[in-house]
């Protein structure tokens, strides 16, 4: 990414930073994900946050254009995750029939 606005740029590194943290919970290292939450996506990125505010560097601003343009890219790739994501629940998800027929055989066993 090269993004000119640096606060934008910070909150996609906290972004960046809490992904991190999900591939850590999917590794089952919930421990680490805490910390690489609670230190890089708070502590360093808050401090940078600072400096940038303290320097006062928010000059540029995207035009109106893309700024649009952006919002619909955004909100139309949202809405496909979405649906993959849901997708991807009902297909691991197990049906109610299924259950009842387990529960009843293991109760014969």
């Amino acid at each position: 990414l090269n993004l000119r606005n640096t606060v934008a740029a910070a909150l996609s590194l906290v972004v960046t930073m809490i992904s991190l943290a999900v591939v850590y919970v999917t590794l089952e290292a919930h421990l680490v994900a805490a910390l690489q939450i609670m230190v890089y996506a708070g502590a360093i990125v808050v401090v940078f946050l600072f400096v940038v505010m303290l320097l006062n560097l928010r000059r540029d601003e995207f035009p109106r254009p893309r700024q649009r343009l952006t919002k619909a890219a955004g909100a139309i790739l949202a809405v496909g995750i979405a649906a993959a994501f849901l997708q991807l629940v009902a297909k691991a998800l197990p049906t109610v029939r299924g259950a009842i027929i387990r529960i009843r055989l293991e109760d014969l066993a």
